[in-house]
């Protein structure tokens, strides 16, 4: 059962993401609005808090976004990020992204229906 409500871009970009002591460097493979997919080796517990940045470089667009998560998921290689704060700019220019790549204005509108962060 899928229970993402966001539509999941292919992407690439870096990030780092700190918890606790320790700051795990990985790449981006997927991204929607309410997270990512982290591919990297290295392992955060489900459901532990997380800081990070996202390193974005979109053709001639670079965007750098600070952010508070909740590890989701664990693979093999990668993490499941649930976005839980950021700042608002970040937010509008992480959607401009996603939906430039998604080329479907009618439903990244109806994804924002309801959806604050801030």
């Amino acid at each position: 059962m899928n229970r993402r409500s966001f539509t999941r871009v292919p992407f690439q970009a870096d990030a780092v993401v700190r918890h606790r002591d320790m700051e795990i460097r990985g790449r981006v493979k997927n991204l929607s609005l309410d997270g990512f997919l982290l591919e990297t080796s290295e392992k955060i517990p489900l459901d532990e808090p997380i800081q990070g940045r996202l390193f974005i470089s979109n053709g001639s667009t670079e965007f750098l976004t600070d952010f508070k998560g909740t590890v989701v998921s664990l693979a093999d290689n990668a993490m499941g990020i649930r976005f839980s704060g950021m700042h608002v700019d970040s937010f509008v220019g992480l959607r401009k992204i996603i939906e430039s790549m998604l080329d479907d204005e009618e439903k990244m509108r109806a994804e924002l229906t309801g959806r604050q962060h801030g």
